[in-house]
Parts: C-alpha cells; structure tokens; sequence
C-alpha cells in the first residue's frame, strides 16, 4: 500500500463529527491548516533533526497546524513515554496551551507513541472542555490500536490508567513508513496488539495475519499497512457501536489486558519496563491457560507466528492481587470481568475471581 491511501471514516453517534483514518504516506494527505491555533507535539527523537523522518514530520505539522507551534515532548530514556502519563506532565502541556494561546478553534496534532497520544488527548480533551486533536501514531503499537478509539488515560502511582476520557480524535495518519526505523522491541510491541485484533475479528482477518506473519516480523511495509488497515476498521466498528463500553460491546477490546497491565506495572515498579504489547501477548496466553474453554491452540498459534510467545517473569503472588484489585474493571464481589477467546471470532465475556487471575499472573507466561 506505499504510495496510496486508504481512507475512512467512523462516527460514535449520529449527531458526532466523523473521524476520518487515512493510512498511508503523510506526503500524500492533503490537510486544511485550522481555523484558530495549531500546536503540535512531537515525540522527541522524532523532533531530533538528525532522525530520517525528521523534515517530513515537520512538513506535514506545519501544514497541519498553519506553522502554529512546534513543541518536542521530553525523552523519558530508558523508562519510555509511560512517564508522560501524569497529571504532571499534562499540566505543563496546558500551561503551553496557554502560553500559545489555544482555544477550540484550534488543533492540537500529536505525534508519537501510544503514552504520547493518551497524555496529549488527555490535556487537549480537558482544555477549553475539548480542542480538536489529530493523531499521527508513529509506532507500531499505536498505528493498530492507541491511536483509534478516543480513549485517553494517565496513571496514578504504579496503577494504569486510573484518570481518562473517552474524546474521539478528528483525524488519524498511520503511515507504514514511519515503522521503517523502528527498533525490533518497537515492532514486537505492536504485534502483541495486532495479534489480540486478529483473534478477536476472526476471518478473514486471523489468516490473513497469520499468512503476512513472515512479512510483518521482517518490516515489510505491504503488510504491515495491511495490519493497520485491517486493525483500525475493526477496532472502529466496535467503537463505533460502543464508544464508552457502556453497553459492553467494546468491553472485548480488552482482551489480554487485565493479566497483561499486571506484568507492565510490575515490570515498571522493578525498573525494568517491558513494551506493552509483549504484556498484552502474555496475556492473552495467561488468560487463555486460565480461563477453561479458551482456544489456547489458535491463540499460541497466532502468537508464535508473530513471534510474541515469550515467557515473561512471573509477578509476587501479593502484588498481582493488589493490581487486579485495583483494576478498574473489576465486578462485584472480588471478581474482575475478563474477554475470553473461544475461537477466533467468538469472543465472551466472563467475571473471574482475582485470586485465580493472582494465581495466573504469579506463574510464568
């Protein structure tokens, strides 16, 4: 898909303006400056001039923003972008806001990594009670999933994504090109979540997948385009149908994740951060060995495919129960709503007891 664009567009409700997704190069979209303020936020070593992709990025934000301001977001190092969601950080990105004098006829375009999208939608999503906000995913993780979907969230102390709104963006731009560089634990990071899409559309989707894993694992940019299209369309249609999960629909966007967020925290607390889509792939394994009438062989097959089968270190027995404990999707009675996948394609919903998620997440995955 080099070259061409594949374009659509997703509305959460009738009276809602659409949000338009184009997947391509950003030298081919063409973008109308905004009425008021634009201020984009880039992702450090994306603003670092020395990047390759450095002068297109900045091209495609003036046009974006009018040649509204060009701010670069800080390097967390060895610790990632997770850093940047707290209230802290979002703090000085409202206080920029202000000093740039934003207002809703403004835009804000970020571009970055998944921790970048949420804490950027977040402040903009607050400021002003919403400035529109364009999302430019420029890893893997965040082209097939954080990038769509409006949700936004921070963490508080060692708990995931306790603070958040659900805003939609106004535009997406996945372009595959911007994968090119990546480093192989950027990659693998995304196939995690590209692996929980793929089981949870089912055909055509799972084999188509399965087939391109070879071309996905070494960098091909035909395939992973076809990954990201295919991830973004299915992840709007059960956005679309549900965009705040209170009907419950878009609650199997969450499969992998309750296990898969207690190996993440844990990891970070260790000083030890693992990617989030490796946790994302242990889960979906952890949670499939403990939740019987699982379809264990399709999800280590789509795993092992994409190269995301990987033992990860078991957490302490009491920290896992603290974090599930917490989890925001717990139910009634010490138990925490969890997607299960039957097959692909075939998906429920079921409220299991954290001691037994405890249990799970304590054993190595």
């Amino acid at each position: 898909m080099t070259g061409s664009v594949d374009a659509f567009a997703y509305s959460v409700r009738p009276t809602d303006r659409p949000t338009t997704v184009r997947v391509g190069p950003l030298d081919a979209q063409g973008v109308a400056p905004p009425a008021g303020v634009g201020f984009a936020l880039v992702a450090a070593p994306l603003a670092d001039p020395a990047h390759p992709a450095a002068l297109r990025l900045r091209a495609f934000a003036e046009r974006a923003t009018g040649g509204g301001l060009f701010v670069s977001a800080p390097d967390g190092g060895a610790a990632g972008d997770e850093p940047l969601k707290s209230i802290d950080y979002v703090a000085r990105l409202w206080r920029a806001f202000a000093q740039a004098g934003l207002d809703r006829r403004g835009r804000v375009v970020v571009i970055g990594g998944g921790a970048l999208l949420d804490a950027a939608g977040f402040a903009a999503a607050a400021w002003h009670r919403g400035v529109p906000v364009w999302n430019v995913p420029s890893t893997l993780l965040a082209q097939v999933d954080a990038a769509l979907g409006g949700k936004t969230g921070l963490d508080l102390d060692d708990v995931k994504n306790q603070i958040g709104f659900v805003r939609q963006p106004e535009c997406i731009f996945a372009d595959a090109e911007l994968l090119s560089t990546l480093p192989p634990a950027e990659r693998t990071s995304g196939f995690g979540e590209i692996a929980k899409t793929a089981l949870l559309a089912g055909s055509p989707m799972f084999e188509q997948v399965l087939t391109d894993a070879p071309a996905l694992v070494r960098g091909e940019a035909a395939a992973t385009a076809r990954a990201v299209s295919a991830c973004l369309r299915y992840k709007a249609g059960v956005v679309s149908a549900d965009p705040d999960e209170s009907l419950g629909s878009r609650f199997v966007l969450n499969a992998g994740h309750t296990i898969g967020h207690v190996y993440e925290a844990a990891a970070a607390a260790r000083g030890n951060p693992l990617p989030h889509g490796l946790c994302v792939a242990a889960g979906l394994r952890a949670e499939a060995l403990a939740l019987p009438g699982s379809d264990v062989p399709s999800v280590l097959r789509m795993l092992t495919a994409l190269g995301v089968a990987t033992a990860l270190p078991p957490v302490e027995r009491e920290t896992a129960e603290r974090l599930l404990r917490a989890d925001k999707k717990r139910a009634a009675e010490g138990r925490i709503r969890v997607p299960q996948i039957l097959r692909p394609g075939d998906v429920a919903c079921r409220d299991v007891d954290v001691s037994a998620l405890a249990d799970a997440a304590s054993r190595s995955a």
